[in-house]
């Protein structure tokens, strides 16, 4: 995975939770955390593979 998808995976739910501050709802709120937790976990053995490799 490149550092661009990254930023693109990252910022899609960065600005749904921005934008859950003026109308809050806990299931979009849960759910962008969940997805927002995936991408940085996938991130991180991502590039724990490449410097091992």
């Amino acid at each position: 995975m490149t550092d661009s998808c990254l930023g693109c995976l990252v910022v899609g739910p960065a600005c749904i939770l921005v934008s859950l501050a003026h109308t809050f709802n806990l299931a979009s709120f849960l759910t962008q955390c969940f997805w927002l937790g995936l991408t940085l976990v996938g991130w991180w053995r991502s590039r724990r593979l490449r410097r091992s490799a």
